[in-house]
C-alpha cells in the first residue's frame, strides 16, 4: 500500500483481488484518502449486492420524464465519481450485459442516462475487486474478456490476513482511530491477536475490534482476548451448511435470491397474508415486496 501511494493515481484504473473478507474495500479507501483532498468522492457500488434489473440504473441513471414514473433525474454512481474514485466491488458477479455498457462508459469516459441526448461526461480512478477466478469466468463465458483487459492496470492481490500477520498491528490501530469510541489496546493484547487465525480475514479483525471496544473500563488486555475467541468457536458461521452448497452450485446472486422470496413467503404466511403488515416486518419498501413476491409466484 505504500509503494502505491507513492504513485499518482489518478484516472489510473486498480484490480484488487483477495479472499472474502480480506479487505480489498479498506485498500481502496487509504487510496483515496492517500492521493485525494477530502472532498474528493470515493464512491462504492457492491455489484453482487444489487439486484440484477438494477445495476443499469445505479451506474448509468436516467432523465426526468425519461419513462413513466421518472419524476426526476437520477444522479449515479458514474456521475458522482467525477474527480475522485470509482470503487466496483465484487465486479466478477456483474451481468455480462452490463458489461458491455460499463466497458464503452470507461472506454470513452462518458455514458448515456435513458432518455439523455447528450453524454454525460465523467473522469475517475477506477478501482474494481473480485474474490472471484476472473480467469476461469472468461473461459466460461462469463466475464468478457476485454473488459478484463481494460480494468486491469495496477492488479494487487492481497494474501489473507493468516499470511500477512505483520499488517494486524497496524489494522488494529486504523480501526481503533476510526472508531467513535475511545478505548485502548494493550501490547499483550496486539500480540494475542495477531497469533490467531483469522479465517474471515480484515473483516473478522474489524468485528472483534468493535466488541472488544465495547468492555466497559476501555482498557484491553490479553485476558480479554481469550474470552473473546470463545465467543468465536468454529460453530459460529454465518452461513448453514445449506446455504453454502447452494451458493457452491448456483452462485451467490441466486442464493440471495431464494433467501428474499422464501423470507417473503414465510412472513406473508406467518402475517395471514397482509401485506402492509409483512413489508414492515422484513423492513423493505413496497416495491421490493411486490418484485420479490411476484418473481416467486413466475416460478410456481
Amino acid at each position: 500500500i505504500e509503494e502505491l501511494c507513492k504513485i499518482n493515481l489518478t484516472n489510473q484504473t486498480i484490480f484488487i483481488t483477495g479472499e472474502t473478507g480480506v479487505g480489498k474495500s479498506l485498500i481502496g479507501e487509504l487510496l483515496h484518502r492517500h492521493t485525494y483532498s477530502e472532498d474528493k468522492p470515493f464512491v462504492h457500488l457492491n455489484c453482487a449486492e444489487i439486484p440484477e434489473n438494477l445495476i443499469e440504473s445505479e451506474l448509468f441513471g436516467h432523465e426526468k420524464c425519461s419513462f413513466t414514473g421518472a419524476n426526476k433525474k437520477k444522479i449515479v454512481k458514474l456521475e458522482l465519481a467525477n474527480g475522485g474514485i470509482l470503487f466496483l466491488d465484487e465486479v466478477g458477479t456483474m451481468p455480462l450485459t452490463m458489461q458491455q455498457k460499463l466497458l464503452k462508459a470507461l472506454d470513452q469516459k462518458s455514458f448515456y442516462p435513458v432518455g439523455a441526448e447528450k453524454p454525460t461526461h465523467s473522469e475517475y480512478t477506477l478501482i474494481t475487486a473480485t474474490c472471484e477466478d476472473l480467469f476461469e469466468k472468461i473461459l466460461k463465458e462469463q466475464f468478457r474478456k476485454d473488459l478484463f483487459f481494460r480494468i486491469s492496470g495496477l492488479n494487487l492481490d492481497l494474501k489473507p490476513l493468516r499470511e500477512r500477520r505483520a499488517d494486524i498491528p497496524l489494522l488494529i490501530k486504523y480501526f481503533i482511530s476510526n472508531s467513535h469510541r475511545r478505548f485502548i489496546i494493550k501490547e499483550d493484547a496486539i500480540k494475542a491477536l495477531t497469533q490467531l487465525n483469522w479465517p474471515g480475514n480484515t473483516r473478522e479483525l474489524k468485528k472483534r475490534i468493535d466488541l472488544l471496544s465495547t468492555k466497559e473500563k476501555g482498557i484491553i488486555q490479553a485476558s480479554d482476548i481469550g474470552t473473546l475467541e470463545s465467543s468465536f468457536s468454529d460453530k459460529d458461521e454465518w452461513l448453514t451448511s445449506d446455504q453454502r452448497e447452494f451458493i457452491t452450485k448456483n452462485g451467490l446472486r441466486d442464493c440471495i435470491k431464494h433467501i428474499e422470496e422464501e423470507s417473503v413467503k414465510m412472513i406473508l404466511s406467518e402475517n395471514k397474508g397482509k401485506i402492509s403488515k409483512t413489508i414492515k416486518d422484513l423492513r423493505i419498501s413496497a416495491s421490493a415486496f411486490y418484485r420479490i413476491h411476484g418473481e416467486a409466484q413466475a416460478q410456481t
